[in-house]
């Protein structure tokens, strides 16, 4: 009796099935990883974006509440100091050495202003214009608005209490749209000017 020669395996219509299957599948994970990566990154960017404006409006108020201090609280240069009539700008004065005069040299006179989408800071500053150093980086955060809106000076008694409402909006690229982030605080000027 002769046996049969059984032929075992794939057939060539068997495996072309069976890799057109695992390219599907390879291809649905790659589809979900790129998903992932891309979500990723995108989150990324608005963390640093909302972290960049929280630093940015944390310094501004720490800075703008010293703004108008004097060692000697009968010179009103340094409450003098504080300017915001132009928009997109504050300058302000505090005796950084204690010693109750503003320093001729400029340098207890400080600012912010909005530039070329940066936040800029800056020492010896008598003008918007001097205030050169930035303090927001526009790889991160480009700032669409930065306004500086003065409440009304309230009185209590004789002190004059100033407040500042800042409002910063700063953007960012995400594929394929931009997405933006709006901080606003109320800055209490803590140095009041007596009358």
């Amino acid at each position: 009796m002769q046996l049969a020669n059984k032929q075992s395996g794939i057939t060539l219509i068997e495996m072309m099935i069976a890799m057109i299957l695992g390219l599907l599948v390879t291809g649905t994970i790659l589809t979900i990883f790129v998903s992932n990566v891309k979500s990723s990154v995108e989150n990324t960017r608005m963390i640093h974006l909302n972290q960049e404006l929280r630093t940015v409006v944390g310094f501004m108020a720490d800075e703008l509440k010293r703004a108008g201090y004097s060692a000697d609280p009968t010179i009103s240069d340094f409450i003098d100091g504080w300017n915001t009539s132009t928009a997109g700008c504050v300058l302000y004065a505090y005796d950084v050495n204690g010693d109750g005069a503003l320093d001729v040299s400029g340098a207890e006179n400080f600012g912010f202003r909005l530039n070329n989408q940066e936040i800029k800071w800056g020492t010896d500053a008598d003008a918007c214009s001097d205030i050169t150093q930035p303090i927001t980086d526009v790889n991160t955060a480009r700032i669409s608005t930065f306004t500086l809106t003065p409440s009304t000076i309230t009185t209590s008694g004789s002190v004059q209490v100033r407040h500042l409402e800042v409002v910063i909006v700063g953007e960012t690229d995400l594929n394929p749209d931009t997405a933006s982030r709006r901080i606003e605080e109320t800055i209490r000027v803590r140095n009041e000017d007596a009358d």
